[in-house]
């Protein structure tokens, strides 16, 4: 048998080692791709870290600011960085809901029904911060309360715009 050059042999550990690596590399490729799920949807524009949809209704990015900014005072800074807020017709959620965060999208859902529905984020922002479905962190009375005043600031500059 002729002396071989490398030290090993086809179909020897070296072969066999390369073979399963990249088998190994074929498999994590296959998983990521699959874990990646669907495509982020495409931002009508980002603010802060945070992709905003709009399927619905013509926000300005000044009342998304505010909302956005509202949010961060009662739930703190970021807290909707690497989120998509999409502004809809209607809603993924459940029929009685306007508005909802999808945890794992990582995705807030409200239903456009008027300028004032923004004041929704506050609320959901929550959601994304501290999950709790059942709404026991004490932070949800000064949520609440934001939304409340949210909500008349913006009736009350609708009413101005119409009259």
């Amino acid at each position: 048998m002729p002396a071989q050059r490398g030290g090993s042999r086809p179909g020897r550990p070296a072969a066999r080692a390369a073979t399963v690596a990249g088998a190994a590399c074929a498999l994590l490729l296959l998983l990521t791709l699959a874990a990646c799920g669907q495509p982020r949807p495409h931002c009508s524009f980002t603010e802060a870290g945070t992709c905003y949809v709009v399927e619905a209704g013509r926000p300005s990015a000044d009342a998304l600011h505010r909302a956005r900014e509202q949010a961060e005072g009662v739930w703190g800074a970021g807290v909707l960085s690497g989120w998509t807020v999409r502004l809809a017709p209607a809603t993924d959620c459940s029929a009685s809901s306007d508005a909802c965060a999808l945890l794992d999208e990582r995705e807030i859902v409200i239903r456009w029904v008027s300028p004032c529905s923004l004041a929704l984020l506050i609320h959901e922002a929550g959601h994304a911060a501290v999950g709790d479905p059942h709404h026991l962190d004490p932070r949800w009375a000064v949520a609440a309360a934001a939304m409340v005043r949210e909500e008349h600031r913006c009736r009350e500059a609708l009413d101005e715009e119409d009259g």
